[in-house]
């Protein structure tokens, strides 16, 4: 029950903030916009988070500039979703879930300082306790276009399909690969640490992130006795209009010492790379990771291959739009040993109904070899999601 009166206070906070109109002490009566004013409003609204979201953002200026007239700005994610599977006997074949539902805080202090605050209201048991309430927590310092200063709880800088904020995927799930060797292996996800970044040059946009972290991942502290700290590093360029190219790595370092690290290296590795290639209407993104599988015995190299494919219509109604949906992921999690693999085919319709709303329905065919087929079972999976992002 403490879980749900917290979601309703949160809520209830939420709804008795100031309009913006009020904060800046305007009369909210005195020149209502009309609706088209309010959805060209939100649309640009939506296509600055997305840039931030993404670390693309063109504006070149020296620090960062408030994205409201008031000091802070109010986000929220509401997803709910119907799922039909028949991978795990031991599971519902189908029902109803609340995806997501995630209130974010941003605050901006100064010109060239920023705090985000990000809770996750769906993460809440069976029992009604809280699991991992808090997701982002950090603030954000820039002084120069070319370094700035990130501390807190928030995303190392690894994996363009993990960066991704669910708000900019057309895809409901993130896919096997990423699961396994970003987040269970702990290559990348949300950590506790500090980085440095910026834009180095203009031209072709290139942007670098580097950082150090903790290496338990989000909401944990640091197990380890000797102090060894996780690194992680991104590189991204868009050298042509149609391009943008990826590189990144991450170093997991663990304490021998500490019990719960028996069997695994001192060090251990993950590399990896993508291209993003748009055309009019159409995108295509493409990864590929390649590094240590630290959980397996011997700790032989693993590797990955992610494709994603979209294509745009848009309807004669303003705002609408249909997306058809295609991805493969492949995953060789024992790649030096054996080539033993699990993949992913997905297919897939988004349905954009409105600024901020979409309906989303995916099919997905799991299948893996006789070795691997404990760990990814052979099945298909249906979701349909109404995603709100405001």
């Amino acid at each position: 029950m403490h879980a749900f009166t917290l979601a309703a206070l949160i809520c209830t906070l939420v709804l008795s903030l100031p309009t913006t109109a009020r904060a800046s002490g305007a009369d909210p009566d005195d020149d209502a916009p009309s609706e088209a004013e309010v959805e060209a409003n939100a649309e640009a609204r939506a296509e600055s988070r997305d840039a931030d979201s993404d670390g693309n953002s063109d504006d070149d200026r020296d620090t960062p500039v408030r994205r409201s007239a008031v000091p802070y700005e109010v986000q929220g994610r509401l997803y709910g979703m119907f799922h039909w599977q028949n991978l795990d006997q031991d599971v519902a074949e189908h029902g109803f879930t609340l995806e997501r539902a995630r209130l974010e805080f941003t605050f901006f202090p100064a010109r060239w300082i920023e705090g985000t605050i990000e809770a996750a209201l769906d993460d809440i048991d069976e029992t009604g306790a809280v699991d991992d309430l808090l997701r982002d927590a950090f603030v954000v310092m820039k002084a120069r276009k070319w370094l700035g200063f990130r501390v807190g709880q928030f995303k190392k800088p690894f994996s363009l399909i993990e960066l991704k904020s669910k708000g900019k995927l057309p895809i409901v799930t993130r896919g096997l690969s990423n699961d396994f060797l970003v987040r269970e292996l702990g290559y990348g996800g949300r950590d506790i640490g500090a980085q440095i970044e910026g834009r180095l040059l203009k031209s072709i946009k290139l942007e670098y992130s580097l950082g150090v972290f903790n290496g338990n991942g989000a909401n944990d502290f640091e197990d380890d006795t000797s102090g060894a700290k996780d690194a992680a590093g991104r590189l991204e360029a868009e050298p042509v209009k149609f391009l943008k190219i990826g590189l990144n790595g991450s170093i997991k370092n663990f304490d021998l010492s500490v019990p719960a690290n028996d069997g695994k290296p001192a060090t251990a590795w993950m590399t990896g790379g993508d291209l993003q290639f748009k055309l009019r209407d159409f995108r295509l993104q493409l990864e590929g990771l390649y590094g240590m599988n630290h959980l397996s015995t011997g700790h032989p190299m693993a590797a990955s291959t992610h494709a994603l494919a979209t294509w745009k219509f848009k309807l004669p109604r303003r705002g609408m739009s249909l997306q058809p949906v295609a991805r493969f992921d492949m995953l060789w999690p024992v790649f030096s040993e054996n080539k033993d693999r699990a993949w992913m085919a997905t297919v897939g319709l988004n349905w954009q109904i409105a600024a901020h709303v979409r309906l989303m329905v995916d099919f997905e065919i799991t299948r893996s070899d006789d070795t691997l087929s404990t760990l990814w079972l052979d099945g298909e999976q249906v979701f349909v999601q109404l995603a709100l992002d405001l």
